[in-house]
């Protein structure tokens, strides 16, 4: 999800009942664990999501997902490279 999301950044997300289009998700992908995408589309009760990054095309974007496969809603990041090399 570059370059709003770098690998290791710690992210907070809370489990919703609904979500928006436009709200960044982590999701459950039998393949390859959580991941972190923007939510493309909603239908019924599946999503459709996207990548931030279009230099690099993702398996993971090609499937609609279940809204039980959602772990939450990303509320905010703390980016480990920010964070420790601040400048005042």
């Amino acid at each position: 999800m570059l370059p709003s999301f770098r690998p290791n950044d710690l992210v907070l997300c809370l489990k919703l009942k609904k979500y928006r289009m436009g709200s960044v998700v982590i999701v459950k992908n039998s393949d390859h664990g959580p991941i972190l995408k923007r939510i493309k589309g909603i239908t019924d009760s599946r999503l459709e999501i996207s990548s931030e990054n279009k230099e690099y095309s993702s398996e993971t974007t090609k499937i609609t997902y279940d809204l039980d496969d959602v772990i939450g809603k990303v509320l905010f990041n703390i980016s480990k490279l920010n964070f420790f090399n601040f400048k005042l």
